[in-house]
């Protein structure tokens, strides 16, 4: 990628993950006749230093190819005269197949998470410009529990319990049915970037993004939290976190990379790239080095096969003691596994792939998807599989052929998707959607 003089003005601003923006100061410069796409792959600050400089978010580039148009523009960063812009669309409608009923939508702002349960409760935060707003819905579009805070952050349902970080470092377990929170915990140094919890092993866990005094990432840690909210472990890892996620046994994984002062190459110098396996008691059992990046992975509810996606857009097959089944070069980054990891959704450029835990394609999409795939869900049983795309778009697929069930059109607004059995939770251009799925 050539290198571009530019003029840029800048101030902090905040990043959520997956390419929302918001509070950002003013920021100039001129069109370019190229023109790139770019979304923020974890929590981060935009920090501006004489040049401006990116440090603390991931940005993931996709080239636009054709003669620029007049549309509206919103810069997210500068990096060495490299300009890195997000396109205004249109507001999407969604279209798709029949067995796919809307059963309620609700109106908000902005949504930073969005998870939903196999009985259909759906959690969500929300922002909106005097607060932010986490709430629960049940499948009639009752709302079980709602509570404001200054800022909001993650939630993740699970079974009949919400596991919810707000307030930048309070992580808090709410019961659905009978509606009540039964605990908050503030850790100061916990800043979430990484949210899961399991039912089924009855804990949680949470992943800091930390910075040290001149800016820099710092090594992240991450703590288990059991149904009493107490801290059963933590770990202070060697990298900078991307994602940790738990088991229905209460395994975990943590995935991250480098982190400490740049180099003149702009490569972090202190760390490693490197994925952790955990035990429920917090031993590890693996501990795997990567030459690019870890930046999703997805574990078995036997915590025997673990995948995981690099930044170079490949994939490696782990068993749980870190030997590698197989790997994959062109195949890989986001990645998403159902409950036995029978299949494995993907991604190859900017096409879906489905495999099965020997990684052989089971199918592939002849359609690109537009923007390129940002984010990807399997449903548990591995019946369906949900995408958002950079452009703001949803997209619910049958993983048996690739059947596209629901779509909708490229937005302004960051979508979001969650999927369980027979449920799904997206939020579109300023609106909540719970679906039926048959």
């Amino acid at each position: 990628m050539a290198s571009r003089k530019t003029h840029i003005q800048a101030h902090t601003g905040t990043f959520l993950r997956q390419g929302s923006l918001y509070d950002l100061g003013k920021i100039k410069a001129p069109l370019l006749r190229d023109y790139y796409q770019a979304s923020c792959g974890i929590d981060g600050f935009l920090v501006s230093r004489g040049k401006v400089r990116l440090s603390l978010a991931r940005i993931f580039i996709i080239k636009r190819e054709g003669k620029m148009k007049i549309k509206k523009w919103i810069i997210l960063a500068g990096i060495l005269g490299i300009i890195l812009i997000v396109e205004f669309f249109s507001i999407g409608q969604a279209r798709g197949d029949s067995d796919v009923k809307e059963i309620w939508s609700y109106k908000t702002d902005t949504t930073f998470s969005i998870s939903v349960s196999e009985e259909g409760n759906l959690a969500f935060s929300e922002g909106t410009k005097k607060a932010g707003f986490m709430r629960i819905y049940n499948r009639k579009d009752n709302s079980l529990k709602s509570w404001k805070c200054s800022s909001t952050q993650r939630v993740v349902v699970s079974g009949n319990y919400v596991f919810a970080a707000y307030n930048s470092n309070i992580s808090s377990l709410l019961q659905i049915k009978p509606s009540k929170q039964l605990w908050a915990k503030r850790v100061d140094s916990l800043n979430p970037s990484s949210l899961d919890y399991s039912n089924e092993a009855k804990c949680g866990v949470a992943g800091n993004i930390p910075v040290d005094s001149k800016g820099n990432l710092a090594a992240s840690t991450i703590w288990i939290f059991d149904q009493s909210g107490d801290i059963t472990w933590q770990k202070e890892l060697n990298v900078f976190l991307t994602c940790a996620i738990i088991n229905q046994k209460g395994y975990v994984v943590a995935a991250g990379e480098k982190f400490g002062p740049w180099d003149e190459n702009f490569n972090c110098t202190k760390g490693e790239n490197a994925v952790y396996v955990f035990d429920p008691s917090g031993k590890v059992l693996a501990h795997v080095q990567f030459a690019s990046p870890p930046i999703d992975v997805g574990i078995d509810k036997y915590a025997e096969r673990i995948a995981v996606g690099t930044d170079d857009g490949g994939m490696v097959f782990l068993n749980r003691n870190g030997k590698i089944l197989w790997e994959k070069d062109d195949i890989g980054g986001y990645i998403a596994v159902d409950k036995e990891s029978e299949r494995i959704a993907t991604t190859k450029s900017v096409y879906l792939v489905l495999l099965n835990q020997k990684g052989k394609v089971l199918w592939e999409s002849q359609q690109e998807v537009a923007g390129g795939i940002e984010g990807l869900v399997v449903s548990p049983n591995g019946k369906f599989v949900g995408i958002s795309t950079f452009d703001s778009a949803v997209i619910i697929l049958d993983a048996l052929n690739g059947k596209v069930l629901y779509q909708t059109k490229p937005g302004k607004k960051v979508s979001r998707i969650s999927l369980s059995n027979s449920y799904a939770g997206v939020a579109i251009e300023g609106e909540i959607k719970l679906l039926s799925l048959k």
